[in-house]
Parts: structure tokens; C-alpha cells; sequence
């Protein structure tokens, strides 16, 4: 049993050209088979309702449970998402299902982009946030991961802070979540490169009772010589005649500008 997630902060820049990168990013990450995706304040400079079209769009739940539009209480997004695995053909003693809770939660703070016309977004206190959903959480499926965007510090916060969290999949502080203290600690940290270069996989060995027994990270380099997947190289062309598109564009209405001058 496998699932495909990512922590946030995937999203880079401000304006259309970020926006477009953006959505051609989304769109591969679902075609390649991710089941979650978190929201980082980095990720949302370019608003909210860029990521309501693409989760229209692509169909991948996106996850933030403290993420909110300012005076409100609800998170702009739904706060967590469950995944239901079913073993193929389980031999005897095995776990023969297993409902997994993203929980996805970030820190900092959100300035939006000018162009954007959107209400201010605010970031509330992720321990704070996770004390009062865990628990909700943990009635409703077997495993608890959070995906978490920030400090590792904060992380460690959280984890002494709430119980019923069963592992951590993070992004922003890599260096300290990828440390073997932060793997072989209770419950288990792992995180990914940014770079794009490696699939990071965490390997949790359950006992009958679903409950975590041991965690392995494996770090898998991407292989040159083997030949690129047709659909992706089909996407990258489509995204970079988009790209050329909107360059045009955005240089003949710069130009009608000038000529208004």
C-alpha cells in the first residue's frame, strides 16, 4: 500500500507566469497519482481561488486546516483529508484495510499579491490548531500523518503537544526533519529534497493493531537513462508554448501601453 502526498511550498513567484508554472505543476502531480496536498503561506501569495480551480480542475485534495480568511474561524480549505487503502490479496495475519488522515497545517504569513483581489488571509497557531482537530481526526481513521510546511522546532511543539499523531511528512526546514534523530524519534519526521531530483519514500511497518512499529526513509535518485515518460514531455511542451503565449501577450499589451503614452 503506497500514497503519494506532498508537504507544500511547491508553488514559486507572484503573477501569471507563477500562476501558469503552477497549474502545469498541479496537473502533473495529479496525472503522476497524488492523493494530498498541502498548502503552504508560500503556496497561497497568489490567492485562494487559483487553488479552488485546480482542485476543480485536477481533482487532488488540497489540504490546510489553519489557513483563513481574515475574522473568520473555517479554513479556507478543508482541514484534512482521509485515504482508504485496500490490500489486493492479503495473506493471512495481514491488514486487510487502512483509512490514513492528512492533517495539513503551516506557519508565517501570507502577504498576497497586488493584482490579487482577494480578502487578507491569516495563518492561526498550528499547535493550537492541531490540539483541537487530532483528536476529531483520530476517531475517524486508523493512521494520523500531518504535512506540515515551517520549522521543525514548531513540529517538535506539536508532536509534545498533541497526542494521536502517528507520523510527520514536512517541507521548509529540511535539513533538521531529514536528521536520523527526527526519524527514529516517536512518532517518526521525514522530509523530501525541494529540488525535485529524489522521491523520498517513508515506510511505515504496522503490527496487527495498526498502530506504528517502525519507519524507514529511502531516498531514490531519479535515473538519467531511463527514457522520459511521453505524456510528460508532451505536458513540458504545452507548458512552455503556454509560456511563450503569455510572454506575447503580456509584451503587445505592454506596447499598447506605450503607444497610449
Amino acid at each position: 500500500m503506497h500514497i503519494l502526498v506532498d508537504a507544500g511550498g511547491f508553488s514559486r513567484g507572484i503573477g501569471e507566469i507563477s500562476r501558469l508554472k503552477t497549474d502545469y505543476l498541479v496537473r502533473g502531480l495529479s496525472e503522476l497519482g497524488y492523493r494530498v496536498i498541502n498548502l503552504s503561506t508560500k503556496d497561497l501569495t497568489n490567492g485562494v481561488e487559483l487553488f479552488h480551480s485546480l482542485q476543480d480542475r485536477y481533482g487532488v485534495p488540497f489540504v490546510s486546516a489553519n489557513i483563513r480568511r481574515a475574522g473568520e474561524k473555517k479554513s479556507v480549505f478543508s482541514p484534512y483529508h482521509i485515504v482508504k487503502l485496500e490490500a489486493q490479496k492479503p495473506r493471512k495475519g495481514q491488514i486487510k484495510d487502512l483509512r490514513v488522515g492528512f492533517l495539513g497545517l503551516t506557519e508565517g504569513r501570507i502577504i498576497l499579491s497586488a493584482e490579487i483581489d482577494e480578502p487578507e488571509l491569516q495563518v492561526a497557531d498550528p499547535l493550537e490548531t492541531a490540539q483541537a482537530l487530532v483528536p476529531e481526526l483520530k476517531k475517524k481513521c486508523d493512521l494520523v500523518v500531518l504535512l506540515y510546511y515551517g520549522n521543525y522546532g514548531t513540529v517538535e511543539q506539536i508532536l509534545n503537544g498533541v497526542e494521536g499523531i502517528d507520523a510527520v511528512l514536512m517541507g521548509g526546514d529540511y535539513s533538521r526533519a531529514r536528521s536520523r534523530a527526527a526519524l527514529e524519534r516517536q512518532p517518526p519526521v521525514a522530509a523530501g529534497l525541494s529540488l525535485g531530483k529524489y522521491l523520498d519514500v517513508l515506510t511505515l511497518t504496522l503490527n496487527k493493531k495498526k498502530a506504528v512499529q517502525f519507519a524507514e526513509r529511502r531516498q531514490i535518485a531519479l535515473k538519467e537513462d531511463i527514457a522520459d515518460d511521453p505524456n510528460y514531455l508532451r505536458l513540458v511542451d504545452e507548458y512552455e508554448q503556454a509560456a511563450r503565449d503569455l510572454t506575447n501577450r503580456s509584451e503587445s499589451r505592454s506596447r499598447v501601453e506605450r503607444d497610449k503614452q
